[in-house]
């Protein structure tokens, strides 16, 4: 990840919320564009952290379907149990219950997987307070968002 620009705190912590929300999730679906010859396959790359996050930790068992659907190619979604919990860049969601990150989609797919793995590595989430008392507790959605546009980051 050295390549890539720096991203804040703030993205940081929200990324790793997402991550979280993922690997308490049994059964999810990413929504992310449509495929274009010139871009990522956004739906390989999530089959692909799935299984891995299964291998590194067989107590998660999660399910996924994938729709590439979406016009909007700055945004991906992720619902869990038909709701929806997550979105990558594009413009700020209605709802304060979606964990929103700003910015670049392959930036933030980099993070995420990482903290994904990490957590799937720590035994997560069958490990209590494996990253701190507060890790998961008392998330402030909206204050995130407040942070994440005071650094500027879009």
């Amino acid at each position: 990840m050295t390549d890539e620009p720096a991203i804040t705190q703030s993205h940081i912590q929200s990324i790793r919320e997402c991550a979280r929300r993922l690997l308490t999730s049994s059964s999810v679906m990413l929504i992310c564009p449509a495929k274009k010859p010139e871009s990522k396959n956004w739906g390989v790359q999530f089959h692909n952290l799935i299984i891995n996050l299964m291998d590194l930790n067989p107590a998660l068992v999660i399910s996924i379907e994938q729709e590439s659907n979406i016009a909007d190619d700055s945004k991906m979604k992720i619902f869990a149990d038909g709701v929806d919990i997550v979105q990558f860049g594009g413009a700020e969601p209605k709802l304060e219950s979606v964990c929103w990150v700003i910015g670049d989609l392959n930036i933030i797919w980099n993070y995420f997987k990482k903290n994904c793995l990490d957590l799937a590595h720590a035994g997560y989430p069958g490990c209590e307070n494996c990253f701190g008392e507060s890790f998961g507790k008392d998330w402030s959605e909206k204050t995130s968002r407040e942070m994440m546009k005071i650094s500027g980051q879009k």
